[in-house]
């Protein structure tokens, strides 16, 4: 995390890139931090029982919730784009679409 962080600097000293605030509500940085308490959780409750390592299992269900609510819900339940149509397609369209109703 400490990586994330260091800012780059140009030759002449200029700042190029700032690093990453690892304090940002969102980003790599805090799912990090996430997984790095989750550990550390997990092996203090450890001491007690060896029975509390199945905490851990919580990581990939929470990468899985992510993945779905980011990526794979959007993709699935994503409405099509209507593209503008020219007044003549849409006038046959319509011609196609009263043909058919009428039969």
């Amino acid at each position: 995390m400490e990586s994330m962080a260091k800012p780059t600097y140009s030759e002449s000293g200029s700042l190029i890139d700032g690093g990453m605030d690892l304090n940002s509500e969102s980003g790599t940085a805090e799912h990090v931090k996430d997984l790095i308490i989750l550990t550390v959780i997990v092996q203090g409750l450890a001491i007690f029982t060896d029975w509390m390592w199945l905490l851990m299992f919580l990581a990939p269900c929470r990468a899985m919730y992510l993945l779905w609510v980011y990526i794979l819900a959007p993709w699935f339940f994503a409405q099509p784009d209507e593209t503008e149509m020219d007044p003549k397609k849409q006038k046959k369209m319509e011609k196609k679409m009263k043909r058919a109703g009428m039969m």
